[in-house]
């Protein structure tokens, strides 16, 4: 009996000094990995970037001044280790496409490229 009881006590005390797994450390980990990662790049605006992180795929809203800049985004985020996938919601333009310099890139009124 007394045998059954230290057991039944060391099973209380290991269930209860168990781990607790947070999944959103990971997450917010690697939205500043990323985070980080854009705003030290010189390719690009990273402040023009929003991360979140759900389950290890990032998702990105915000402006890039170009096509180009965007691909450059999209490279930078996937290099970051942990990121499962990417799902993009950047747009090209706004005040970012005002202060980008086209010269090197013509384009019609209405935003295709010419050749």
């Amino acid at each position: 009996m007394l045998i059954r009881a230290v057991f039944a006590c060391c099973l209380i005390a290991a269930s209860s000094c168990a781990p607790v797994i947070d999944t959103t450390l990971p997450d917010a980990a690697l939205t500043a990995a990323v985070t980080t990662a854009l705003l030290n790049s010189d390719d690009i605006d990273g402040t023009l970037v929003s991360v979140r992180t759900q389950n290890s795929v990032v998702h990105l809203d915000g402006t890039q001044p170009s096509p180009e800049a965007v691909d450059r985004v999209l490279a930078i985020v996937r290099r970051v280790e942990g990121v499962r996938e990417v799902q993009s919601s950047i747009e090209v333009g706004g005040e970012a496409a005002k202060n980008y310099d086209h010269s090197s890139t013509r384009t019609l009124s209405g935003g295709t490229p010419r050749d």
